[in-house]
């Protein structure tokens, strides 16, 4: 990369610090939470927000597209699931509680099923923090409880909250298989698996706590940190994941090794002391990391060799997305996409954008949304 891009353009639909991002498929639109419970929807085509509404009483946990619309978690203790936008507030369609003690959002993941639209999603267990729940969508049926479960011992002590999960569908030769990773409050990271077909052909959910067959398998465990892991992100072929902590380091984790029991971390000195956020680019190649001073960071996600800055945000950058690679799927008749409103936002020039592929939204604390074109050559 040359000389250091600025954004080419900047959001400022939120009146408190930024805390979730993520594009939607085909990257025509941006949703965003924030610390007060705000969740947003940018038109990136108008570059102008569609829909701005409280949707939880406290900070935004995490912000997703289930179908046609929009997920959200909150700091209430709730994870909602809204019908399509056509204009103005969209509806709550459903809702469910969650566990949000430890500020750790959830992990969707969809289902390799024809004709239908299934996924599971991951999140804290509504009674212990440092375990983790799956659930089936869309019945919302808890299919696992206490996935993670592991008798303690004086010489195994809890790992405290757990701070951020990834869910994945791992398709293997012979059948599929579900992979959670999930990051702890005392620095380390464990990656569990299952088979698909044996967890959703069970009757009733499996309790970690109280099964004797092993449905789930920790077949991993490591030490990133030494302080509580603030963020994690894992690439879309679930190759690698990356964890950063109040520390200097940034942590690879080589997900295949892992998946075979073997050494898998490998890390790198940021030199800056506090990170907050990560995102891996949608071809796997880049990492972003964004620190408590603002600045954006970017790694060769295969090496971690240092490739950049991003410098724009006065305080700590809190939320990273890079830009989906899939196609936006076609609109249903009858509905709107999210972002066929014209509510007011800011416009901005196309010159700079580039091609959509290389966008990456970073929202920080000082209640900004940059939206960066990082063309580095591939």
């Amino acid at each position: 990369m040359s000389a250091p891009p600025l954004p080419f353009h900047i959001l400022r639909a939120h009146a408190a610090p930024l805390s979730a991002l993520c594009f939607t498929p085909g990257n025509t639109h941006l949703l965003a939470g924030d610390q007060d419970g705000v969740v947003s929807v940018s038109d990136l085509r108008s570059r102008r927000v569609a829909a701005s509404w409280k949707a939880h009483d406290g900070g935004v946990l995490g912000v997703g597209q289930w179908k046609d619309g929009v997920v959200t978690q909150g700091r209430d203790n709730a994870v909602r699931f809204y019908a399509p936008l056509t204009e103005g507030k969209p509806e709550v369609a459903r809702e469910m509680p969650a566990n949000a003690l430890n500020f750790c959002a959830f992990s969707l993941t969809h289902l390799p099923k024809d004709g239908s639209e299934e996924a599971l999603m991951a999140l804290p267990n509504l009674s212990d923090s440092e375990l983790i729940d799956v659930y089936a969508l869309p019945s919302l049926d808890r299919v696992g409880a206490a996935v993670n479960f592991v008798p303690r011992t004086k010489d195994r002590p809890r790992s405290g909250l757990a701070m951020a999960l990834h869910l994945a569908v791992l398709s293997e030769d012979g059948g599929k298989r579900i992979a959670l990773l999930v990051a702890y409050e005392d620095g380390r990271v464990e990656l569990w698996t299952c088979s698909l077909a044996a967890l959703l052909a069970r009757p009733k959910e499996w309790d970690g706590r109280k099964a004797s067959d092993g449905l789930w398998t920790r077949v991993w465990e490591g030490k990133t940190h030494n302080e509580a892991v603030m963020a994690m992100a894992v690439d879309r072929e679930f190759a690698r994941a990356f964890t950063v902590s109040a520390d200097h380091r940034v942590v690879r984790i080589d997900l295949a090794a892992a998946l075979a029991g073997e050494e898998a971390i490998k890390a790198y000195s940021t030199q800056q002391i506090g990170n907050a956020a990560l995102a891996v680019s949608g071809d796997g190649r880049i990492l972003a990391v964004g620190g408590w001073d603002g600045k954006i960071r970017l790694f060769s996600a295969a090496t971690l060799k240092p490739l950049g800055t991003l410098s724009y945000h006065r305080e700590s950058v809190q939320a990273l997305a890079w830009a989906s690679p899939q196609q936006a799927p076609p609109r249903q008749s009858g509905t709107q996409s999210p972002g066929d409103s014209d509510s007011d936002g800011e416009d901005g020039g196309e010159a700079d954008a580039g091609d959509p592929a290389n966008w990456l939204a970073s929202g920080a604390k000082d209640r900004r949304i940059a939206l960066w074109n990082v063309n580095i050559a591939r």
